[in-house]
């Protein structure tokens, strides 16, 4: 899925980013540009929310004990910062995963209700389904780290991303992901089938 900063304005980056995926010889078999509302950005990236309490604790943690170090008249402890870390780690999950999605929406899940969710969008994702063998294992090869700094020479978030969120596009990392993240965004099995992708890109660019 070829992110939002994309297509913020007309340019060859979705080109060049699907002529990048080329190389794996995969062919794709859909595509679909649609745009990505706040109820699906929460229900593609909703895993990452239990998975950054856990993983985040520890700038949580870090950040409380460097702040506060000197805060108090009394020995402000390791300890101490740990029990904060583990009140606040929920909460900064919580910011961080808003993040995600408003910048995937366009819109802060915060600034809509529960009902204003499944309509409310600002932005415009590409998603393709590519087949062959080691479809998977080929595509992140080429999509490269999820840091673009860290990512090989010539890959997609090496020569398209900015960081750690704006990384040029996302990739399913499991079959079992691929098929959840397909009837998310519209892309299942009963809907696949042979596409032009240049037109796609080409109807968004002139609908501009």
């Amino acid at each position: 899925m070829l992110k939002p900063d994309n297509f913020y304005q007309p340019s060859r980056r979705p080109g060049n980013i699907i002529d990048t995926f080329s190389r794996t010889g995969l062919r794709i078999v859909a595509a679909k540009l649609f745009h990505m509302t706040v109820a699906q950005g929460e229900e593609f990236y909703g895993p990452l929310r239990e998975i950054f309490v856990k993983k985040l604790k520890f700038l949580v943690t870090r950040t409380v004990q460097e702040r506060l170090a000197d805060a108090f008249d009394f020995p402000f402890t390791a300890q101490d910062a740990d029990v904060l870390g583990d009140h606040l780690a929920e909460r900064n999950a919580v910011t961080e995963f808003n993040k995600i999605v408003e910048y995937m929406t366009g819109v802060s899940p915060d600034s809509v209700t529960p009902a204003e969710k499944a309509r409310a969008s600002k932005t415009k994702c590409l998603a393709m389904l590519y087949e062959g063998p080691d479809a998977i294992e080929k595509i992140r090869t080429v999509l490269g780290a999820t840091d673009p700094n860290k990512a090989e020479p010539g890959t997609v978030r090496s020569d398209f991303g900015r960081d750690l969120m704006r990384n040029g596009a996302h990739a399913s990392d499991s079959a079992e992901n691929a098929l959840r993240e397909r009837k998310i965004v519209g892309l299942a099995a009963t809907e696949t089938g042979t596409c032009d992708v240049a037109q796609i890109i080409n109807d968004y660019l002139k609908s501009r």
